[in-house]
């Protein structure tokens, strides 16, 4: 099943194209884009007020980054399952999807002014090592960037990290992580696409973006569910924290 972006989104995208969007919500993680002098009209069928639209392969929940002109946004693809798909709509079921089908964990770059697909890395490729919730899918992460390093964060598949031209730069193995309920761990609902935290305390993981080196939190009960996002260190350091 391919994965469409809203033209709508890709509207906004493009009126925004002065201010850097570099992470979930943006600058500072605010949701705000100054002075952007965006439509309040448009349409997706006729194409009013839309750039472009580029149709992406498998599911994703995840949000798309700006850097420049490129735009990064992350997939999961059913090698499996062409029809997999996520259940929508206001419901309260807990389940965890039936979908545990081999993907293609992907990290994919875009033109912002084209919609041309400029690069396309899969960062893993096996059976989920977690399951996924019947309303998310296997990317509900958004990547994060500095304008140097871009990370994307897959869960219990890893964190791998790609130079703005796509050349690998190094990958981080978090181990299994613990995505379910507190009380019912086996509904595994996998990672979200924000910082989000349940159980008695959250578990962070610090990674530094050129080093590699990392040193990682738990306690008990945690349930990382969050994105990875860059924080400035009083000696100079940047590193990354998964929340």
């Amino acid at each position: 099943m391919p994965l469409r972006f809203p033209a709508l989104l890709l509207a906004l995208i493009s009126a925004a194209a002065a201010q850097n969007w570099p992470s979930f919500r943006g600058p500072a993680a605010s949701g705000v884009a100054d002075n952007q002098n965006l439509p309040v009209k448009w349409d997706a069928a006729h194409g009013t007020q839309i750039q472009w639209s580029t149709a992406l392969p498998g599911l994703a929940h995840s949000s798309p980054i700006v850097w420049g002109d490129a735009i990064f946004v992350t997939t999961a693809v059913s090698t499996g399952r062409p029809d997999a798909s996520f259940k929508r709509g206001l419901y309260g079921e807990g389940d965890a999807s039936d979908d545990v089908s081999p993907q293609q964990w992907k990290l994919i770059c875009l033109d912002r002014k084209s919609g041309k697909i400029l690069w396309d890395r899969t960062a893993y490729e096996g059976v989920p090592k977690e399951k996924r919730h019947m309303k998310a899918t296997y990317a509900n992460s958004t990547p994060a960037t500095d304008g140097k390093v871009v990370v994307a964060f897959f869960g219990s598949q890893g964190l791998y990290a790609y130079d703005l031209t796509g050349k690998p730069l190094w990958k981080r193995d978090l181990g299994k992580l613990n995505v379910g309920a507190y009380d019912l761990p086996e509904y595994e609902w996998g990672t979200a696409s924000c910082r989000s935290f349940m159980g008695i305390r959250s578990s962070c993981s610090a990674i530094n973006r050129k080093a590699r080196s990392w040193k990682r939190s738990t306690a008990r009960r945690a349930r990382p569910f969050g994105k990875p996002s860059a924080t400035n260190c009083r000696r100079g350091a940047r590193p990354l924290s998964i929340r």
